[in-house]
C-alpha cells in the first residue's frame, strides 16, 4: 500500500484534500492509494509531503494508527496487537 502524508500527518485523498481521518477506498473523500512508487513521489514532491509504503503484513485504520499481529511466545495460536509509528514506513520525504 502506497500512499502520500503530509508533515502534520494528514493523508492526501482522492478528492485532492488533506484530511486528518479517512478511510481507504474508491469514493472521493478516502485516502488516495498509489499503484507506483513513482507516482507517490511525484505527487509528495509536489505538495512538500513524505511518501509511505506499507508491507501487506501491517494494517491502518481509519485515525492513522499502523498495527500488526504478533504471536505471544507464551501462548501458543495466540496474537497480540503491536502498534508502530508511521514514520517506519516512510521511503520519500520532501521539504520540511
Amino acid at each position: 500500500m502506497i500512499f502520500v502524508i503530509d508533515h502534520e500527518g494528514r493523508f492526501f485523498c482522492n478528492d485532492n484534500k488533506w484530511r486528518s481521518y479517512s478511510s481507504f477506498g474508491t469514493s472521493r473523500g478516502c485516502v488516495k492509494e498509489y499503484r507506483k512508487l513513482g507516482w507517490a513521489e511525484n505527487r509528495a514532491e509536489k505538495e512538500k509531503a513524505r511518501v509511505v509504503v506499507l508491507p501487506s503484513e501491517v494494517s491502518i485504520n481509519m485515525a492513522g494508527r499502523i498495527t500488526k499481529e504478533v504471536p505471544c511466545p507464551d501462548k501458543p495460536n495466540h496474537h497480540t496487537i503491536e502498534e508502530l509509528p508511521i514514520s517506519s514506513f516512510v521511503v520519500y520525504s520532501k521539504g520540511r
